[in-house]
């Protein structure tokens, strides 16, 4: 899917315009892997290159430069499996290592015009894990409805990452995530963010696009997939493990809410069950009635009740209930088989 969005441009209508997404292809989450694969992959890279590297000679601008690298290298292409289309869930796909690439370096900046190491608590730390609680409360909130239309999990993102900007956390020089060497265990810590991030946001494109989207549709999965996932590069180490539970909730609500589209059989035929014309089919006599004799009655057909004449004039098939076999009367005049029943009747 190739469709740019332009300022000024309508939603499109067309049916050029909107892709059909086959979730019952195996191959179409093979582009989710892919963006979990592409996204710690980043992560393993802005690690190694702080630490396979003397301190002198770290460069955060080559961090960078390596890892943008490396992500751009693992989603250039799809994975494809089959004849499925993936274009369209790709597309939402892609983004993903770009949006934890873009958080690492907002994390640099957090650190950078600071002239001294300051890891002592302060109240504006304190801020800051509150936020990112309300972070993660909202995204559990999008995963408790992943298909939900008005979007106030993201205002709440949006509104504590405006708390977080205009009060940061505190700084400490020569560190941040492109230019700081780390630990094994501080290095697992964001490899397993990276993991947990990338999980949930590709869990959320599955669960929230729509089976026709246009490229709308696509912009908005992404946005509201990201800020589902944003908590877990915030959040202290300790609530990591809450992310499992969020992609279960994810998944359970989306599978719950699944519309049930099974449908029995119906028929259409007016005329009911299909039958042989010739063996059923009934002739009434051209004369009157009434120029019958009355030795005759043996041979006049059975008496139509008159609550059938109703549907006689609505021209309607008549079946007559017989223990073995069914009778199909058909008149093409609705007024004549009415006056000739009534006779008879009579």
């Amino acid at each position: 899917m190739s469709a740019r969005l332009r300022f000024g441009e309508k939603r499109p209508d067309s049916p050029a315009d909107v892709s059909e997404i086959d979730f019952a292809a195996a191959g179409l989450y093979l582009p989710g892997l892919q963006a979990i694969g592409a996204t710690v992959a980043c992560s393993i890279v802005s690690v190694l290159s702080c630490l396979i590297l003397p301190a002198k000679w770290i460069s955060a601008v080559r961090t960078l430069v390596a890892t943008v690298a490396v992500g751009s290298l693992c989603v250039i292409k799809p994975l494809k499996a089959g004849r499925v289309d993936v274009g369209t869930i790709f597309q939402a796909l892609r983004p993903c290592p770009f949006f934890y690439v873009t958080a690492l370096v907002v994390e640099q900046l957090t650190h950078t015009c600071v002239q001294e190491v300051n890891m002592k608590p302060s109240l504006s730390k304190a801020l800051f894990q509150l936020t990112t609680v309300c972070m993660l409360l909202a995204g559990f909130l999008r995963s408790n409805s992943p298909r939900y239309e008005r979007d106030a999990p993201l205002v709440l993102l949006v509104a504590s990452l405006v708390v977080v900007a205009i009060i940061p956390p505190p700084a400490s020089a020569l560190s941040g995530p492109l230019c700081q060497p780390v630990a094994f265990f501080a290095g697992l810590e964001r490899v397993t963010r990276a993991l947990m991030f990338s999980a949930i946001y590709s869990v959320h494109v599955y669960a929230s696009i729509a089976s026709y989207s246009s490229v709308y549709d696509v912009i908005l999965c992404i946005i509201r997939s990201c800020g589902a996932a944003t908590w877990t590069l915030t959040v202290h180490a300790a609530l990591l493990s809450a992310a499992p539970f969020q992609i279960f909730l994810c998944l359970f609500r989306r599978f719950s809410n699944v519309e049930q589209t099974t449908y029995a059989a119906v028929e259409t035929s007016s005329n009911g069950p299909a039958c042989d014309e010739e063996q059923y089919s009934v002739t009434f006599p051209s004369e009157p009635l009434e120029t019958f004799e009355e030795d005759d009655e043996e041979d006049l057909p059975m008496p139509i009740p008159a609550s059938l004449l109703s549907n006689l004039a609505a021209n309607r098939s008549i079946v007559s209930e017989k223990p073995k076999n069914a009778l199909s009367f058909n008149f093409g005049d609705p007024r004549q088989a009415t006056a000739l029943l009534s006779r008879g009747n009579g």
